[in-house]
């Protein structure tokens, strides 16, 4: 009897263990997520807004809201591809239907794609967004975008957006608009989730990085911040966490030509990419181990002399045309980083037609005689010299130009200062080139506001003659160059190019949608303009460059100059590059009796490295060493030396701070110095523990302890009028976010620094959701010179309990009760049974 009494209070004692058990939430410790792949864009100006209608577009928007379609980046010719729509034909690549006349124009979407607060993207969710974009647009008739979405007239170009199932959604046109799918491509039509609000900052798409928000750091660079969207369609991408710094002039803060500092910035290792790097420092950046340099062609930007085609008659217009000496303005304006323009249309842009009969293609003797003979064809002229091109008659032209009265021809340059110094630089070869026909050109410098008034106020074209601009497309359209510059209703249309054939060619081109057909109206477009009218003088087109850190791969240069981070990735193949140094200017290294490698220094060079020493080579450090190997190998085709010298302290090194210099000396007697300095300090080790607590919802509690040791032979370090030191903490999220900021732990008598939160229970409460925290701590001392402070990180995790028992947990707690009850129930049952046989 004994021996069953046992066995049922044993069962009892189970069971209720199981049920108390059963009230306490289980707990899975997360696993530590590997590095996370950081990744910084260096940018030289603040975009104009993160609202995609109330900019040009930009490329910090562009990572984290998507449009309809897009560009594919990898096709030079830039394709326009589905992006959030699908394709209606995918056998024939066709994006859409047209009907009624070319007024209606039907696509059909992907379907379940989310926005990145996990609503749904859908028909309703475009007509949401294009009624979004047009209630702006009316509230700002003077945005940037608003030519974009109307008719010169102010009628809209799409009336309205009708969801016709929920993939499936249909654009209504005023009239044809053979450019909408274009227009889809632009940043302005991209969509967003009906809960972004980018006015207040909070930007909301469907793309691969979630926007955290602007970063405006009082005493330092501000920045735009992104993280992976884990959950984006395709696959999160490779980068982590996204960062836009933006890296001012201090030179001209208010304008954009001067890359200097951004270019810096990419050197000194401050960001690891940047677009149209200042190509001043290209020889720096080439010679640089840690950057790639991109040549990839040109890009859809225009720049151009506009010519007042009501003021300049159409011979001076063709004279001026040859007499340009464009490859002047390439070399002494450009520095050679540009092409010639062969059309209004660059390259990359659809329809673009370089192989037209343009003006100045060829020798500048022939141009000149060229521009001379179309003065002289005009017979408007009389005792003009002969055209050849020769030293007399040279003289004899710039003999014109020096009086009104002799002159063929007296024009103003219009150009507005500011930080585009270079524009003088365009006014003494227009002198200059221009002298060589007898034409007089005057300064005319006005401030900005001044000439963008005479460009865009038909009443004061007038005051124009001659001028400089450049056109960057926003869309992969001619139209949208072509019909601001050079239509009767053209915005933009300084120069006054008022020319039927070409005003009904441009309106034809809007409404037939036909690829073929519109190729044929905007090859005769471009021949009209280049070839009989010489409406302008098309300079050139930059080429396009990229720079970024040699340990990233995956970008897409492209003429529109986009930027597509989710196919960045983390580069598996670092190239050799001239040189390689890895010693760093100043170098601080632990008091140690054991060798310590500093670094090393290795050169790729074309010449054979004669030899790697120290300087003065007779008179070496004895507290350093080298060890140095040299070998040949093969890159790109081009044998290349290579020698790496490894820099080491020996056993004798003392405390101190020490300067060093090598001496690289190749085959050709160049001579390359490296200098640093070594300081070497005694280091303190750090060592935390804690615990952790979080009880009921309203409880935190947080206890650390720490003790300081010295490195080298780790006695415990204690604060002492010798060695003054503090012990500061602060607590993190995985994210970085500062959860609790710098805190001064306490000392006690016994060597040990203490912090808790036993005093801010209820203010750390809310500070601490679910998740992984790290408690950083390190050692300050007040003397630095003598010793270099430690640190050390512990992490720990919270999972507090919710406010609604979890299903299976009540499940369980119950059953657990019943079964203990039941249980309770059959043991004593059983017992008096058994003892009433036993009575």
């Amino acid at each position: 009897m004994l021996n069953n009494k046992r066995r049922y209070s044993v069962m009892i004692l189970l069971l209720f263990i199981v049920s108390i058990l059963a009230f306490f939430p289980f707990n899975t410790r997360a696993q530590i997520p590997p590095p996370l792949t950081e990744f910084t864009y260096g940018m030289d100006y603040y975009p104009d807004s993160i609202d995609p209608i109330d900019t040009y577009g930009n490329d910090v928007i562009d990572q984290v809201v998507e449009t309809l379609f897009y560009y594919d980046l990898s096709d030079p010719e830039l394709k326009i591809i589905p992006k959030l729509a699908e394709w209606w034909d995918a056998e024939n690549e066709i994006l859409g239907e047209w009907s009624n006349e070319n007024t209606t124009y039907t696509i059909s979407l992907k379907s379940g794609i989310v926005f990145h607060d996990d609503t749904l993207f859908n028909a309703e969710v475009v007509v949401w967004n294009f009624d979004r974009i047009y209630a702006f647009l009316e509230e700002n008739p003077y945005s940037v975008t608003y030519s974009f979405y109307y008719w010169p007239d102010q009628t809209r170009i799409i009336e309205s957006v009708i969801p016709i199932e929920d993939d499936v959604v249909q654009f209504d046109l005023s009239q044809p608009f053979a450019a909408l799918d274009a227009l889809l491509c632009f940043s302005g039509s991209t969509m967003l989730s009906s809960n972004s609000y980018p006015e207040d900052g909070e930007l909301v798409g469907t793309g691969p990085f979630i926007y955290d928000g602007f970063f405006d750091h009082e005493f330092a660079y501000d920045e735009y911040k992104f993280h992976a969207n884990a959950n984006y369609r395709t696959g999160p991408p490779s980068i982590d966490l996204l960062t836009f710094k933006i890296i001012p002039s201090s030179r001209f803060p208010d304008y954009r030509p001067d890359r200097t500092e951004v270019t810096q910035a990419l050197l000194n290792g401050d960001v690891d990419y940047i677009k149209s790097p200042d190509f001043t420092m290209f020889s720096e950046l080439e010679y640089d181990p840690e950057i790639i340099l991109v040549d990839a062609g040109t890009t859809a930007s225009s720049f151009y002399f506009g010519m007042n085609n009501q003021l300049i008659p159409d011979y001076m217009r063709e004279a001026i045309s040859y007499a340009l000496d464009y490859d002047r303005i390439i070399q002494e304006v450009t520095l050679g980083e540009s092409v010639r323009s062969m059309s209004p249309v660059p390259l990359g842009i659809r329809y673009a037609n370089w192989e037209l009969n343009v003006p100045g293609i060829g020798s500048y003797e022939d141009n000149i005689i060229n521009a001379r003979n179309a003065l002289i064809d005009s017979e408007l002229y009389e005792n003009l010299p002969p055209p050849d091109f020769d030293e007399e008659n040279n003289m004899a032209w710039q003999a014109l130009a020096e009086s009104e009265e002799t002159a063929t021809g007296v024009y103003s340059f219009s150009h507005h200062w500011g930080a585009d110094d270079y524009r003088m630089a365009y006014l003494y070869i227009l002198q200059d080139s221009l002298s060589q026909i007898g034409v007089m050109i005057n300064d005319d410098e006005i401030d900005w506001f001044t000439f963008y008034e005479r460009l865009t106020t038909p009443e004061l074209r007038n005051e124009l003659n001659l001028y400089y601009l450049g056109w960057g497309f926003d869309y992969n359209d001619p139209s949208n160059m072509l019909n601001s510059l050079y239509t009767f209703d053209g915005e933009i249309n300084g120069g006054q190019v008022y020319d039927d054939d070409i005003d009904q060619a441009l309106a034809n081109a809007m409404m037939n949608v036909n690829p073929i057909d519109r190729q044929r109206i905007y090859n005769r477009i471009q021949q009209r303009l280049i070839e009989e009218i010489y409406a302008s003088c098309w300079l050139y087109v930059p080429r396009n460059f990229d720079a970024y850190n040699v340990k990233f791969m995956g970008f897409q240069p492209n003429p529109m100059e986009k930027v597509d981070l989710y196919h960045v990735t983390l580069s598996d193949n670092l190239p050799p590059t001239i040189i390689h140094d890895t010693i760093p200017d100043e170098i601080k290294i632990s008091y140690t009796r054991s060798p310590q490698i500093i670094g090393s220094i290795k050169v790729y060079d074309l010449s054979k490295i004669l030899s790697v020493t120290f300087y003065p080579s007779d008179d070496p450090d004895p507290g350093f060493s080298l060890s140095t190997t040299y070998f040949e190998g093969e890159y790109g085709g081009t044998t290349v030396y290579f020698s790496e010298t490894t820099v080491m302290t020996t056993e004798s090194l003392e405390r101190g701070s020490h300067m060093l210099s090598l001496l690289i000396v190749d085959d050709k007697w160049n001579v390359q110095v490296k200098s640093f300095t070594v300081n070497v300090y005694r280091q303190a080790d750090l060592k935390l523990r804690g615990e952790f607590d979080y009880l009921e919802k309203e409880t935190v509690k947080i206890s650390v302890v720490a003790l300081a040791f010295d490195r080298e032979e780790n006695f415990l370090l204690i604060p002492s009028e010798d060695i003054d030191f503090t012990v500061h903490l602060q607590i993190v999220d995985y994210n970085g976010v500062i959860k609790v900021p710098d805190q001064i732990m306490q000392y006690d008598s016994n060597g040990f620094f203490h912090w808790d939160s036993s005093d801010t229970i209820h203010t750390l409460k809310d500070m601490f959701p679910k998740g992984i925290y790290i408690v950083q701590g390190w050692v300050e001392f007040t003397d630095a010179s003598y010793y270099e402070g430690g640190n050390d990180v512990i992490q720990f995790h919270i999972d507090p309990p919710t406010s609604d028992t979890p299903i299976f947990q009540t499940y369980l707690v119950i059953s657990g009760f019943i079964g203990v009850s039941l249980l309770s129930l059959v043991c004593i049952f059983l017992y008096l049974r058994e003892r009433r046989h036993r009575c």
